[in-house]
């Protein structure tokens, strides 16, 4: 596997460098800086499967140098670790927005450093097989693109955020209690009238995603798609969401979205919940609250959620 490693600390790099780190399987590039990075790619013979950057350094940050990866047709997929010292949650929100698959933290543990990228990159290879065996998946993705318009969500990966990164926003959080309230969003299971049934959930999934944020109340809101049928929600701070008009609103977008998509008569009734009037959590215990719920949910509708863990479509 081959890596990029961005860093303008060389101790960091000489670090990654070490075999007893990454492995020896691993071919490990490393630069200190977003311009030289950039430079390795264009040079770069062979594209990299994974890259590892920090997100503070001088003159371009990790962030942008992330945007500007993912902006790059070979790389629409490829894993982007960040590596950061910070526990502020805009600067992770800016990095998952820019297209980051994961963060791991300062001061750097090799073991957790692997096992992050090996798991970004099965996901990767599951999302690749799931496209290449989905027929018709673009015409259903213009078809979500439109009903994404309609809800004023143009961009499909603007709805639910991947359940990792929303898990890690929660971990990262500085350490004792915090006002939180968590929610669920439940899809019941309901009639199927397509054929081609892999690509019939990423729709459906999508539509519902944009759905429930277009009809969040709160800023503070975030919502991941947990597994089989069930979206989870954090609401930072002690305002919560409304479950009965977040199951009104939701599923007034819900009816047009459907309606527009041609995804047939049955539109699905979203069961909106609290998942406890604990209004006070550690981000520990709430990862662990939602990770238990998430395991427990047996729903019989969707395929196997880890294949539409990472982003709500596969981007």
């Amino acid at each position: 596997m081959r890596i990029l490693a961005v860093d303008d600390d060389e101790i960091i790099l000489e670090i990654l460098r070490s075999p007893t780190w990454l492995g020896a399987d691993h071919d490990l590039v490393c630069v200190t800086s977003a311009a030289a990075a950039l430079a390795e790619i264009d040079a770069s013979p062979v594209p990299f499967d994974a890259f590892l950057l920090d997100v503070v350094m001088p003159e371009r940050d990790g962030v942008s140098l992330c945007a500007d990866i993912r902006a790059l047709p070979p790389y629409a997929m490829t894993p982007i670790i960040m590596i950061t010292a910070t526990q502020e949650l805009g600067a992770m929100q800016r990095a998952f927005d820019a297209g980051a698959t994961d963060f791991v933290r300062k001061p750097l543990d090799g073991l957790e450093v692997g096992a992050r990228i090996t798991m970004a990159c099965m996901l990767n290879k599951s999302i690749r097989r799931e496209k290449e065996a989905t027929t018709g998946l673009s015409d259903m993705r213009r078809k979500a693109m439109i009903a994404g318009e309609g809800a004023g969500r143009a961009d499909l990966t603007a709805g639910a955020m991947p359940f990792l990164a929303f898990k890690n926003e929660l971990l990262l959080l500085p350490q004792g209690l915090h006002a939180l309230s968590l929610f669920s969003v439940r899809v019941p299971p309901f009639k199927v009238p397509k054929v081609d049934r892999s690509s019939c959930d990423i729709l459906q999934l999508t539509l519902i995603g944009i759905s429930i944020t277009s009809a969040l109340q709160r800023s503070e809101s975030r919502v991941a798609y947990a597994a089989q049928g069930l979206f989870v929600g954090v609401t930072f701070g002690r305002r919560r969401e409304a479950m009965d008009t977040l199951h009104k609103n939701a599923g007034s977008v819900l009816r047009k979205n459907w309606q527009d998509a041609a995804c047939g008569d049955k539109v699905p009734n979203l069961i909106c919940q609290p998942l406890s009037p604990l209004g006070v959590w550690s981000g520990r215990s709430a990862v662990m609250a939602l990770q238990d719920l998430a395991t427990q949910f047996k729903g019989p509708l969707f395929i196997d959620p880890d294949v539409l863990s990472k982003r709500l479509v596969g981007a």
